[in-house]
């Protein structure tokens, strides 16, 4: 009884303070600070059936509409809502990773609070932007395809919801390779071969499972098509036909800001990286970083994926010639907040074998 309260007490807590400290800073309207300067162009072709900047965000467009419906505040402070919630949503579903990857609550705790407090995701949090939805779809995705065991509804719910994202936010291009991770142990090789092809025929089927869901989830983008027609206020492309959307989705607009750099931008834009990850992360963030990595990877498909992550986006982040590029490393620091909880809970661990009382202890400096 008491296991089964703290499993609900615990995450309810983390949901009820970041709830709290969103909702007392949460912007009243539209904001351009934290990089918010699309919010006008979302908010106005959400409210009146048009079509926001490339790539056109379908996902966003569908939830956001929802959200305006509400009968409370501007238009922009309910879309600001939807960004806290979806923040908060992130959250939990870290601590929920985390706890199934190292059965450790501190850990996933820990993970859950850091991720909900870095710099940048608390200033996404409380603006009309696409980014907190994406830190619930990447969130997600690490979660159904990594962590959580394989089966015909989660593999079709993971490949929907991947769908769903890349309709919010393009870069989860990068998380395409996670549609090939399988969840079940593959046999020893010393095991006959015919197990050997049940697993293979069993990867298989997740795998195209995972891919009529990724289908279905990018219908999303029919959508656009539909709203050009209506000639709303704000209609970017025209995308009443195949060019017009082709241009709209492939953010053609863009491209010349990956095509145009050189060893001198190359290292300013290391230097920036460096600087913005450790403004976020902090000394004690770093070092427990440092301890995950140096002792627990390698153990398990997670750390694989949390490593592609990082790497992926701050590559993406580093190469991606734009004033707010440091938004795309969103996905980055969920990898790092997990890595923060698992390396906060092995501190724990080794210090509860020297004493019981230290545990606690060393668990809320670390947190602090």
């Amino acid at each position: 009884m008491l296991a089964r309260m703290r499993r609900i007490l615990i995450p309810g807590l983390v949901c009820l303070f970041l709830a709290a400290l969103y909702l007392a800073t949460l912007a009243p309207g539209l904001t351009w600070a934290f990089d918010g300067a699309d919010g006008g162009d979302l908010v106005t072709a959400a409210a009146t059936g048009g079509v926001p900047h490339p790539t056109g965000y379908p996902t966003y467009l569908l939830i956001a509409s929802a959200f305006l419906r509400l009968p409370f505040g501007s238009l922009a402070y309910r879309t600001n809502l939807l960004s806290a919630i979806c923040t908060v949503a992130a959250a939990l579903v870290i601590y929920k990773i985390v706890l199934s990857a190292a059965k450790n609550v501190t850990s996933a705790l820990i993970a859950a609070l850091a991720f909900g407090t870095f710099p940048l995701i608390w200033s996404q949090a409380i603006i009309t932007e696409v980014n907190a939805l994406h830190a619930l779809f990447v969130a997600l995705v690490l979660y159904l395809f990594v962590v959580a065991a394989s089966s015909p509804s989660v593999d079709f719910l993971g490949g929907l919801i991947l769908g769903l994202s890349l309709g919010n936010h393009m870069s989860t291009v990068f998380l395409l390779p996670f549609v090939l991770v399988h969840n079940v142990a593959l046999p020893d090789p010393a095991v006959s071969s015919a197990v050997i092809g049940s697993k293979r025929s069993e990867w298989i089927r997740s795998v195209a499972r995972r891919l009529v869901g990724l289908w279905l989830g990018l219908s999303v983008y029919l959508l656009l098509p539909l709203r050009a027609r209506a000639r709303a206020p704000v209609n970017w492309g025209n995308a009443v036909d195949w060019n017009g959307l082709s241009w709209l989705v492939s953010g053609q607009a863009y491209w010349n800001r990956l095509g145009d750099f050189d060893l001198g931008y190359l290292i300013t834009g290391v230097k920036a990286w460096s600087h913005f990850i450790v403004l976020q992360l902090g000394v004690v963030g770093l070092l427990l970083i440092v301890v995950t990595l140096s002792t627990l990877v390698g153990r398990s498909r997670l750390f694989l994926a949390t490593g592609w992550l990082a790497v992926a986006y701050s590559v993406f982040s580093i190469l991606y010639y734009s004033p707010d590029s440091n938004v795309y490393l969103v996905a980055a620091l969920i990898a790092c907040a997990i890595w923060i909880g698992l390396g906060a809970g092995w501190i724990a661990d080794k210090a509860s074998l020297k004493s019981g009382v230290l545990k606690p202890i060393a668990a809320a400096v670390i947190s602090v």
